[in-house]
């Protein structure tokens, strides 16, 4: 669904691995932000009917020609409960959703800043250092959050010379990265959770705003030249911030900006604590 006009959700029928007709909509979607307009697409499906396969299979190589794509899952870890040997994430009625927030998005954010230190876009990457060099300044209370959760990020505010320089080959380029950081994983430190306060007394909602105000600010910056494809994952899982920011996305990016989200029905979901 777009924001001005909204779309039906594609449902992908139980068993059937091969979509024509759902692959054409994705791209179809993807053809009219590039043009204009922001949307959000939900594909639809029971628990293995290729929900995920429908997008992994059509979209990543058609949205890189376009700009850049991202890519994020959001999944229920059963560890963190006391009786998590009787759960089954897939199957059971009564699973609690846990996991710390915005765990989906940090891991595309993570991707989507090594896409761009890697293809040393020198005034996609000044502008971006700039936003986030303001939003990170020293003495901000939610700068150590921030930079916990998105690693990346450092690699923006110690943006150099040595990042534009042409003359660097790719291997040294991509030695530079390895050094500082590992590759974006899911058990990165993340973003605490709401009854969580940091050291410094920086409160779950203060994170919250902070965190937000700097997804939808990189994302504004990306989408005024290029187009920008993100998939979220299994979003059955997500936690209620992560769907208000998927919303916040697309408000505040009035153009070329495609959110795909895969959902699996018939889990039933409980109320998030």
């Amino acid at each position: 669904m777009s924001v001005n006009n909204r779309q039906p959700p594609l449902f992908i029928p139980s068993g059937s691995f091969t979509h024509p007709i759902e692959t054409a909509a994705l791209l179809s979607s993807l053809n009219r932000v590039n043009q204009s307009g922001s949307e959000i697409v939900c594909v639809v499906g029971s628990v293995g009917s290729g929900c995920s396969s429908v997008v992994k299979m059509s979209l990543p190589q058609a949205a890189r020609s376009f700009g850049y794509y991202a890519y994020g899952r959001y999944e229920y870890d059963p560890t963190l409960h006391s009786d998590s040997a009787k759960i089954n994430s897939k199957t059971s009625k009564d699973v609690p959703r846990s996991l710390p927030p915005f765990t989906g998005i940090i891991t595309a954010m993570r991707s989507l800043i090594l896409q761009i230190l890697e293809e040393k876009n020198k005034e996609l990457l000044e502008t971006l250092s700039s936003k986030v060099s303001e939003l990170t300044a020293p003495g901000t209370h939610t700068q150590p959050l921030l930079i916990e959760a998105i690693p990346e990020l450092l690699l923006l505010l110690n943006n150099n010379s040595r990042h534009f320089d042409t003359n660097n080959n790719s291997q040294n380029f991509s030695s530079s990265l390895s050094v500082n950081l590992a590759p974006p994983s899911p058990q990165s430190p993340g973003f605490p959770s709401a009854n969580h306060t940091t050291s410094n007394n920086v409160t779950f909602q203060e994170s919250r705003r902070s965190f937000i105000k700097l997804i939808t600010s990189i994302v504004s910056i990306i989408t005024t030249d290029y187009s920008l494809t993100l998939f979220m994952d299994d979003i059955q899982w997500a936690d209620t911030n992560s769907l208000e920011l998927f919303v916040s996305l697309v408000r505040g990016s009035p153009s070329h900006l495609l959110l795909v989200c895969s959902y699996s029905n018939g889990i039933e979901q409980p109320k998030i604590e």
